[in-house]
């Protein structure tokens, strides 16, 4: 009985799909559309994802992704924003910086 269950596991991974990966040339498709605008409607989405032969939930995980992504990189840069150096300045500031 035990061995058929452990039959039924070892089944069960090989059924298990494998990460397919983005190409270069699908990268760089959707790099050159969130460069002209980084919020895609359902309209963008379903041409990137006729396009590309990819799918919606892949095209809308991608913008999401890349969206936080240029949101981090911009907090890092801002001297404005709450990022690491407002962190590392509060942390002086209250006698935590080792300084």
């Amino acid at each position: 009985m035990q061995g058929q269950a452990q039959q039924g596991q070892k089944s069960m991974s090989m059924l298990k799909k494998q990460r397919q990966r983005l190409t270069t040339t699908q990268i760089a498709y959707l790099e050159h559309e969130f460069k002209k605008n980084p919020y895609w409607n359902k309209a963008i989405q379903h041409r990137i994802c006729t396009r590309l032969g990819l799918s919606v939930a892949k095209i809308y995980k991608w913008n999401w992704d890349r969206r936080k992504k240029e949101e981090q990189e911009n907090k890092l840069f801002d001297p404005n924003s709450t990022g690491l150096i407002d962190i590392v300045n509060t942390e002086k500031a209250a006698g935590l910086g080792g300084q």
